[in-house]
């Protein structure tokens, strides 16, 4: 499996559940195993690229285009502060704010809307701790508690909305 960044270290052939893959990129953001998954779910990175796509068509999403299942930054991958948005409200109903909540609660939004969490993962961290990498996103957030956190998410998605508008 050819994957750059964070990885658990698959080797050829191995063989884990689909709920291990998921657990490995979500929880440890395994790009290995987010490959994995992708061609597993989709027969190829390809073909689930498309269907993320597909569905991201579906959700409205008319800012957003995936060229990377992992949320790897390449050409032609970009997405709108919609994300921060919706990342916010599904945070506000999470009872109680603790952190095996929020990270259950966002992996169910990200599985019902297929969505790979490193998509939202980095806008969420930088928007939070203001830092590219920081300890554990989920950890931090119920240190932060409720209203800092979703404060933080609005307040980066506002900045990211406007870095969107065209300059006069």
């Amino acid at each position: 499996l050819q994957a750059t960044g964070t990885r658990i270290g698959l080797k050829p052939g191995e063989r884990l559940s689909a709920g291990d893959l998921l657990a490995a990129t979500v929880v440890r953001s395994a790009n290995d195993a987010c490959r994995a998954l992708a061609e597993h779910l989709g027969g190829s990175v390809k073909t689930f690229v498309q269907a993320m796509n597909g569905r991201a068509f579906m959700l409205g999403l008319a800012d957003t285009k995936f060229a990377d299942p992992c949320g790897h930054d390449r050409e032609g991958q970009y997405s709108s502060a919609t994300d921060l948005v919706r990342l916010a409200e599904v945070l506000s109903m999470v009872q109680p704010f603790e952190k095996h909540a929020l990270e259950a609660n966002v992996n169910t939004w990200l599985q019902a809307n297929e969505l790979p969490m490193k998509k939202v993962a980095q806008p969420a961290r930088v928007a939070i701790t203001g830092r590219t990498r920081s300890p554990g996103l989920f950890e931090v957030m119920e240190v932060l508690g409720r209203e800092k956190t979703l404060d933080r998410l609005r307040r980066g998605a506002e900045i990211a909305a406007a870095a969107e508008q065209p300059s006069v």
